[in-house]
C-alpha cells in the first residue's frame, strides 16, 4: 500500500519503486527504475571526424525517468577520436528530446590525464553533448579517451 505524504504516495511495483503525485490536478505514476541502453540503439558522433565507442567501451549507459525529468549516467572507456574535435555526442535515450538547454559538469579522459567536462543537452535537442573545461579540442586517440559522469535535465 506505500506511506502517505505531502501529497505523495510510494509504492514498490517489482523491483521499482514508484510514486503518486497528486497535486488536485495532476495524478501520474513515475517509475525510478533504471534503465540500461543496449548498445546496438547508441549512435556516437564528433564535431570532427568520429568518436568510435565499441561495446565494451560502453561501460555504463542507463537512464531513469520520473515524469518529465530524466537523469542519464554514463561511463564511457577506453573508446577513439579519429580526428583533434571539440565536442563529441550520443543520442539521448528512449528517443526522448530535451526540452531545455541544462549543462553539467562530468569528466573527461585522455590518455590517463583527467580534466574537467560538461555535458549538454539544449533546448529541443536529442543530443548529449560533450566538450572539455576550458574549451579546448579533444586529441585524436585510439582507445585512450573516456567520458565519465550524470546530467540531469527536463523531456519534452
Amino acid at each position: 500500500e506505500g506511506e502517505r505524504c505531502r501529497g505523495q504516495r510510494r509504492a514498490t511495483v517489482g523491483s521499482a519503486e514508484s510514486m503518486l503525485w497528486t497535486d488536485g490536478t495532476d495524478v501520474s505514476w513515475h517509475t525510478g527504475a533504471w534503465t540500461a541502453v543496449a548498445h546496438g540503439d547508441v549512435t556516437f558522433n564528433a564535431a570532427t571526424g568520429t568518436w568510435t565507442v565499441a561495446s565494451g567501451d560502453m561501460v555504463t549507459y542507463a537512464y531513469r525517468l520520473l515524469g518529465k525529468t530524466m537523469i542519464v549516467a554514463f561511463r564511457f572507456l577506453a573508446t577513439t577520436t579519429s580526428l583533434a574535435t571539440a565536442t563529441v555526442s550520443v543520442v539521448i535515450p528512449a528517443s526522448k528530446t530535451a526540452n531545455r538547454t541544462v549543462t553539467n559538469l562530468c569528466l573527461i579522459d585522455e590518455n590517463g590525464t583527467a580534466t574537467a567536462a560538461y555535458a549538454q543537452v539544449t533546448a529541443a535537442g536529442t543530443t548529449i553533448q560533450f566538450g572539455k573545461i576550458p574549451t579546448a579540442n579533444i586529441a585524436a586517440l585510439t582507445d585512450l579517451f573516456s567520458v565519465v559522469g550524470e546530467i540531469t535535465f527536463e523531456v519534452q
